[in-house]
């Protein structure tokens, strides 16, 4: 009998340490925030839950440089990153990038008086750097692009857009994944006024050519563009005077104005 209570005894005393090590903590941390290697101040601690941390939105999103909104009527907070639009709903785990519904574990919050956020799901959602050292209870981001050979590149959730290349490149072969994510976007201005390209290789994967993608690029020749393609964005090859041959093909349906402007070789 004593040994069965024992027994007894033991189970329940395991079952409570394995409920403990499940839960996880929520509360202030003495976490800091570095961007670019830069110390963020804020006003109220961060906050972890779930095993995310979470930054007053103006602190850490003003860090990125970006521009901060909100929206009283929806109680949503807006993030703009350039073109890039994010819409971060208080306490709900649906957020808006761009046109994309994404989902996150944690939502945004009011705690200690401030809009909270999950900053790794911000971060990346952005195409940004984020890591967390537990020895030194620091939250480090990098804004700096991903680099692929001669290539800049931003890796978002579920694409990679390229947004520029290396002031030496001569031939340009741009893959149709990166990470394991398709390369769908090439950036405005991402290759502008790079002279020294001659020749450049875009995959069946990408479906947007920016604004002023290839602009000044004098050394281009001749250029194929696959059928993946719908979007061609103003003066996106204007004044490659070089340009002598291109395939546009049937999956465009949009060109933007003076796309080709002063391209003199094409005839």
């Amino acid at each position: 009998m004593k040994r069965k209570i024992f027994i007894t005894l033991i189970l329940t005393i395991l079952s409570v340490l394995m409920l403990g090590a499940l839960s996880v903590s929520a509360g202030n941390t003495s976490y800091s925030l570095y961007i670019n290697g830069v110390k963020i101040s804020t006003d109220v601690p961060l906050y972890e839950t779930e095993g995310e941390y979470l930054a007053p939105v103006r602190a850490f999103a003003e860090g990125l440089e970006c521009t901060v909104d909100w929206d009283d009527t929806t109680k949503t907070a807006i993030i703009y990153d350039d073109e890039d639009i994010l819409k971060i709903p208080l306490d709900s785990n649906q957020w808006k990038f761009n046109s994309e519904i994404l989902f996150v574990d944690v939502p945004a919050q009011i705690i200690n008086s401030r809009t909270m956020l999950p900053i790794r799901d911000v971060v990346e959602i952005l195409g940004y750097k984020y890591s967390v050292d537990l020895e030194k209870s620091v939250i480090l981001i990098e804004t700096k692009p991903y680099i692929y050979g001669d290539l800049f590149y931003k890796a978002y959730y579920s694409n990679v857009t390229i947004i520029g290349c290396s002031s030496t490149a001569t031939s340009v072969t741009i893959p149709a994944e990166i990470e394991g994510k398709p390369v769908t976007t090439i950036k405005d201005e991402a290759f502008s006024d790079c002279t020294g390209l001659t020749s450049v290789t875009i995959p069946d994967s990408v479906t947007t050519i920016g604004n002023s993608a290839f602009y000044g690029c004098t050394g281009l020749t001749s250029v194929t563009i696959p059928d993946s393609v719908i979007t061609i964005e103003y003066y996106a090859f204007a004044n490659c005077d070089g340009l002598t041959s291109i395939t546009i093909p049937d999956s465009v349906t949009t060109i933007g104005n003076s796309a080709f402007r002063y391209c003199t070789g094409l005839t």
